[in-house]
């Protein structure tokens, strides 16, 4: 009697907590009150269908705790912590190696001999007759006495110490400098755009390469890399007044996403074709005088943007190994030195080393994309979908969300989970016969 008292006021106080929320679903502060990771997100098979709004931000990392056993948890932590050193690493290469682009004038106007006719000395760019066999013939000297890998190493260094110190530190308050980072971002996006119409226009265009079989494993990681949309999810739908239209939205966002990349990869290939910098602004600094000034700022533009992005994501990575320490350890806490020290330098020391080590950026996204970015990509997505509608089914033995996905079946996570493992797979293959070669 007692414990089914308890149970009845349990309910009560629950019920009243849920409808807290429904008479105010986007007070974020009242629905942190209510909820936690411990509440229930349903209580009864009678709660009307506003139960499936999502009136909170869940980050992945709250629902891994929420639908995943310990192992599952400590996967997802590994999984995330090697992405985003992943990203830190192209991060730290991407700004440097644009730096020295710029600053080198040599590297500008490098030139090209054709291998199949050494008696014929051609610019950069002009592949007539040539099929792609060129050596680059110019003096290696950039700054002074110094080469262009050095100079490369000095501007990894400068950029070393001014922004790794910030992983010591919390980043706060970064709403002003991500709305400067997206405009630059877009203005950028839009530039590239337009100024390979205009000299595709006045043709100025090498044409497309001929589709190469051997790069197609390749593909797979650059893909899975640049189209790693899916964690604005949140932040996209909570701020929805109301979520009828939701997938429309949705839609139509994904929809504009790959109209832009598809415009600039289409522009880019007619433009440049087979003769792409690893870092597409970069080729613009290979381009016409014309555009001289906006072509140095296209070639500056990862050095806006990663440079502000580096801190945040530092300091991400940060915390989400200490939370993988915890887990490990079981929740013990950290001295003062491991948790202020340490971790710190366990969150930029790798990425930095590899900067030193490669200055291939094509190499490290391909990698990134291809291993961690299917992780999080396809295979976190779809362990949470399974494991949350198998905890509800447990629970409530029915499933009624009028906003679940169109395509929820079982057959669909299973064909993603191959597509999945066929990515890794291709990556393994091509990096296996790269050694070979």
């Amino acid at each position: 009697m007692a414990a089914a008292n308890a149970w009845s006021l349990g309910k009560e106080s629950s019920t009243k907590k849920i409808k807290a929320v429904q008479q105010n679903p986007f007070n974020e502060e009242e629905v942190s009150d209510n909820f936690s990771e411990s509440f229930p997100l349903i209580l009864d098979q009678d709660i009307p269908e506003k139960g499936f709004e999502i009136v909170k931000k869940f980050e992945m990392a709250q629902m891994a705790d929420m639908f995943f056993n310990t192992l599952g948890v400590i996967l997802y932590y590994l999984c995330i912590c090697i992405y985003l050193y992943g990203d830190l690493a192209i991060y730290a290469v991407a700004v440097p190696k644009s730096m020295r682009t710029v600053v080198c004038p040599d590297y500008k106007g490098r030139r090209y001999i054709c291998n199949e006719s050494n008696d014929t000395l051609l610019d950069y760019g002009n592949s007539s007759g040539c099929e792609g066999n060129w050596t680059w013939v110019g003096r290696d000297i950039c700054m002074g006495s110094l080469s262009y890998i050095e100079t490369y190493y000095v501007f990894l260094a400068v950029f070393t110490l001014l922004l790794c110190p910030w992983t010591f530190f919390n980043v706060q308050k970064t709403k002003i400098l991500q709305i400067v980072t997206t405009i630059t971002r877009n203005l950028a996006f839009i530039m590239m755009i337009v100024l390979a119409l205009i000299e595709i226009i006045q043709g100025n265009r090498v044409g497309p390469k001929a589709f190469d079989f051997k790069e197609l494993p390749n593909l797979f990681g650059i893909c899975i890399y640049a189209f790693m949309c899916q964690h604005s999810l949140p932040g996209m739908i909570t701020p929805m007044k109301s979520k009828k239209y939701v997938y429309p939205m949705l839609a139509a966002d994904y929809g504009l996403i790959l109209l832009f990349y598809l415009v600039m990869c289409y522009t880019a290939v007619y433009r440049f074709g087979g003769k792409l910098e690893d870092i597409y602004t970069l080729n613009f600094i290979h381009d016409t005088d014309v555009w001289s000034p906006l072509s140095y700022y296209l070639a500056l533009f990862p050095v806006f943007t990663l440079s502000t992005n580096f801190p945040i994501i530092s300091v991400t990575l940060r915390e989400n190994l200490k939370v993988l320490g915890r887990k490990l350890v079981k929740g013990k806490e950290y001295p003062f030195v491991v948790d202020r020290i340490v971790f710190p330098l366990l969150a930029v020391i790798p990425p930095i080393a590899i900067a030193y080590g490669t200055t291939n950026v094509e190499i490290l996204v391909s990698l990134t994309g291809s291993f961690p970015g299917v992780g999080v990509q396809y295979v976190i997505p779809v362990a949470l979908a399974y494991f949350a509608r198998r905890k509800f089914y447990k629970q409530f033995h029915s499933y009624k969300n009028k906003h679940k996905s169109p395509i929820s079946f079982v057959f669909v996570f299973v064909a993603i989970l191959v597509w999945a493992a066929a990515s890794i797979i291709m990556i393994i293959v091509d990096d296996i016969l790269k050694i070979l070669q």
